[in-house]
């Protein structure tokens, strides 16, 4: 109604004229229907009073129910206008209900005025006169609220002409939005008939706008049983959202979503009461919302009735400090349901909660942020601290463009009390020094043999860090045993992929002073004179080759004998995986020059390509990108080919 000057100023003459407990009950209203609806009880009270001294005595009440009845009477005129998109009368078309017409026009409800017929007009209607009386209502409001009348007397008296009208409107209830607002408010019945034949259509904005200004329980529960998905965004209206809202409040909502929204005071104070009243919601994802200050402090003050069990939160960097610092970690330690949280956002600081926590899932995404190092090492710790705090955790995945400082360190401290049987980790990258890497790289393995009941570890890094590896070596043996062999095999794996981009060139004599770029650029396309695999490489194609294992040079075998130790394989590794998949299918070309190319394959692997081989049932066994194959034969004198994982697959063979 504000954008309107003449609600506007009804409204302040109301709350002019309202004492003290009826203003309170006009800041209680919530609907556009409520406040409309005391908008006309105002006007017939003001009708009333002209010609009575008490609205409470019998005179009184009797010009209210005159005021009353009179827009009833020309409520099918403002229906029938409605329908045709007529919006002023003419003075005859209210005849038969002329009484009716003056008791709305000193009510307010309706106007009139006088305009100036055009000579084709007057020719056409026989008449001499060259004014015209028009009624009309003072805005489109008034004609939909009396047609609303109208349907609610059709509804009581005269059924089957209502079931007409229904069959009109429904199909465009987007037009007549207001109209089924105002009438299914009118009467509680009235307002499940609607809101059925809507639910039938399957609009569900229009089922949400007309459960919210009907606000009854009966009406959102035939809602919520047709629904029980819901989504606040930008694209709905703000009338549709504050419907949602509502729908949370009487519990008819399983899984809320809060999307792209920016909330003000009042909004933001609406959901998170809805959000901490509901008794039946499941599922809430805020997804880049932005919300006053105090709506995650209403939540971070509100009980422990909650009955969320899964939460996800995705917010923008710059959201995250102001408003969910602090209330959100006591928000979700103090829900007895919850058992994964998700959150994608900037850096903030956890400080800690209810140790009686359920979360039994835990993933957190950092992106980036413009926080200082200090920052950093003090949230990284609070992390930690507060995951290991977490009673009933068991899957925990971390995200981060830069793993926050103190966070490994403080969790491997404390990680004998943790109840992680799943970690994830995923480092995407670092700006970050050698010495925090190798630091860092120390920390985590520390924290993964110590963890008691870990059972999966998987881990994801631009680059490794340091010490990994070598730490996990030294501490594995504290593991228990279920952990190491699963471990083992996630870091064989792990360290498998670092090598995609990896050769190993053998049998290729070597020089005090040569340059193995240069050999193995010769090998693949002038060796020997011949184009043996028809590749052009660039120097730069090639990131860095040498031969591996120490030199061990020329070793004496009795008097002046001499002999010459085995030659050492190149490594060679390329800048990209395609280059290096362009040589492997050609390799076969080297046959006969006593030089071959492999995979560089892990140690785990390379036992592992042997074992095949020595199965008398395996006609042949190689390698494909770090992966296994063996062939071997069918029931029905055929081949196929397996994947080796480990002995457990071989003795399957």
């Amino acid at each position: 109604m504000a954008p309107f000057p003449i609600y506007c100023a009804m409204l302040c003459l109301m709350w002019e004229e309202f004492s003290k407990e009826m203003r309170r009950k006009m800041m209680k209203m919530q609907t556009f229907s409520e406040i409309f609806g005391a908008m006309i009880s105002f006007l017939k009270e003001h009708y009333a009073s002209k010609s009575c001294e008490s609205l409470k005595k019998k005179d009184g009440v009797e010009k209210i129910r005159e005021a009353g009845r009179a827009i009833q009477d020309v409520s099918e005129i403002a229906l029938n206008g409605l329908l045709d998109k007529k919006f002023s009368f003419p003075e005859e078309q209210f005849r038969e209900c002329g009484d009716a017409m003056q008791t709305c026009l000193m009510v307010g409800v309706l106007t009139t005025e006088e305009k100036v017929m055009d000579r084709e007009r007057r020719q056409r209607d026989n008449t001499s006169s060259f004014v015209e009386s028009k009624v009309s209502f003072p805005h489109k409001l008034f004609q939909e609220y009396t047609a609303g009348v109208y349907i609610k007397n059709l509804f009581s008296n005269d059924r089957p002409k209502y079931e007409h009208l229904k069959y009109k409107l429904l199909p465009r209830s987007k037009e007549f939005c207001n109209l089924l607002y105002f009438a299914s408010s009118l009467e509680n019945k009235l307002g499940l008939d609607i809101i059925h034949g809507l639910i039938e259509k399957g609009n569900q904005d229009i089922c949400i706008d007309v459960a919210f200004e009907c606000h009854t329980r009966e009406v959102t529960k035939a809602v919520g049983e047709r629904w029980q998905e819901y989504t606040l965004s930008p694209n709905s209206s703000e009338h549709t959202n504050l419907g949602v809202a509502f729908m949370v409040h009487c519990d008819e909502v399983q899984s809320l979503s809060i999307q792209d929204m920016t909330c003000g005071r009042s909004t933001s104070h609406e959901l998170a009461e809805s959000i901490c009243s509901s008794r039946v919601l499941k599922h809430l994802r805020i997804i880049h919302s932005q919300f006053h200050v105090d709506f995650f402090k209403i939540l971070g003050a509100s009980d422990s009735k909650c009955e969320i069990q899964n939460l996800t939160l995705s917010t923008e960097d710059s959201q995250c400090h102001s408003s969910m610092e602090g209330d959100l970690t006591k928000w979700i330690s103090s829900m007895p349901r919850l058992s994964s949280f998700r959150v994608k956002c900037g850096y903030f600081e956890f400080q800690g909660g209810k140790t009686d926590s359920t979360i039994s899932e835990l993933t957190l995404h950092f992106q980036s942020s413009d926080k200082d190092s200090e920052y950093h090492s003090s949230m990284g710790g609070d992390l930690a601290r507060w995951v290991c705090t977490l009673p009933r955790l068991w899957t925990f995945n971390l995200t981060c463009d830069l793993w926050p400082e103190k966070f490994f360190s403080t969790a491997a401290d404390s990680a004998s009390s943790c109840q992680i049987s799943g970690l994830t980790l995923h480092f995407q990258s670092s700006d970050k020094d050698s010495e925090y890497h190798s630091s860092m790289g120390g920390d985590l393995a520390r924290l993964v043999c110590t963890l008691p009941r870990l059972w999966t570890f998987n881990l994801t890094c631009d680059f490794w860090p340091e010490k990994f590896f070598s730490t996990a070596a030294d501490s594995a043996s504290s593991c228990q045993a279920s952990v190491v062999n699963k471990l083992q095999d996630n870091l064989n794996t792990l360290e498998q992929y670092s090598r995609r981009n990896c050769l190993m060139v053998f049998k290729v004599p070597e020089s005090k002073s040569e340059n193995t770029t240069e050999v193995v650029r010769d090998i693949f396309s002038r060796h020997l004179g011949i184009q043996h695999l028809g590749i052009q490489l660039k120097a730069d194609d090639i990131d860095r080759s040498h031969r591996i294992q120490p030199r061990q040079g020329l070793e004496k075998s009795g008097g002046n004998n001499r002999r010459k130790t085995p030659t050492r394989p190149i490594m060679v590794k390329f800048i990209t995986y395609l280059t290096r998949s362009q040589v492997m299918p050609k390799r076969r070309r080297l046959k006969g020059t006593g030089i071959g190319i492999d995979e560089n394959l892990t140690k785990q692997n390379s036992q592992l390509l042997q074992s095949p081989k020595r199965v008398q049932r395996v006609k042949a066994a190689w390698s494909s990108d770090g992966r296994i194959l063996a062939l071997v034969p069918t029931t029905n004198d055929g081949t196929m080919i397996r994947q080796v994982h480990d002995k457990e697959d071989l003795n399957r063979l």
